[in-house]
């Protein structure tokens, strides 16, 4: 991010969307803010892969139903190359399949297009926060995911190799619940740089790059209850 005058950032966003109006309205939408920036529009899975390393990218806004593959691709790429970049899935689609997939492969959040462009600018500052924007539909597929039996065989031998502190646990069963990192850190009584150290840490230990795989991960692997 940049500084724009004084305490001021600019977060730059790149779109991934083949429907010009889509794109068109949604640059409409940030151009009426002074702090996101529209870097780029690529209309294609083929030229978002080829490209966005070479554009300066703090948010990644992806449609998954792109004409020559699915986001989920580019998704896991850029996840695991550029794990600073958060990523928000953008779709008209909320299969739990589709819904999984994203978020495992490295999404931060997942929002449907119906109705999620009138509050684009609050869901962008709510992810800038450390949040997991969820439409509420999509919400149930993670619910129902999370809500799945854990065999009591799996549990037991992992909770032997559980490499996360008491206080990252404690950190991401807050972040399973959707707290944002301000929210932890006023229940914790520590600041927000605390947390997301806390959150960088269980990510390296995890091996994983967004809030929503940790989340996955540690709920299969038995370290947070579901």
């Amino acid at each position: 991010m940049r500084m724009i005058g004084k305490g001021k950032r600019v977060v730059h966003v790149a779109l991934v969307e083949d429907d010009p109006q889509v794109a068109r309205r949604l640059q409409r939408i940030l151009d009426q803010s002074s702090k996101y920036l529209q870097s780029v529009c690529f209309t294609c899975l083929t030229d978002a892969i080829a490209g966005w390393r070479h554009i300066d990218i703090d948010i990644l806004l992806v449609d998954l139903g792109l004409p020559d593959g699915n986001g989920v691709e580019l998704i896991r790429v850029v996840a695991e190359n550029r794990p600073s970049i958060k990523i928000l899935v953008f779709s008209s689609h909320s299969e739990e399949r589709g819904v999984l997939r994203s978020l495992q492969a490295g999404a931060h959040g997942y929002v449907l297009k119906d109705g999620a462009e009138d509050r684009l600018l609050e869901t962008l500052d709510h992810l800038i926060d450390g949040g997991a924007p969820l439409t509420p539909s999509v919400a149930v597929c993670v619910l129902k995911y999370l809500k799945q039996p854990v065999s009591n065989t799996s549990m037991a031998t992992v909770d032997r190799q559980n490499p996360l502190t008491s206080r990252e646990i404690e950190v991401l069963t807050h972040i399973a619940r959707g707290m944002s990192n301000a929210e932890i850190g006023d229940f914790l009584n520590v600041t927000i740089n605390t947390v997301r150290a806390h959150t960088k840490n269980i990510f390296r230990k995890l091996s994983v790059h967004s809030r929503a795989a940790a989340i996955y991960r540690a709920r299969d692997d038995g370290f947070i209850d579901r």
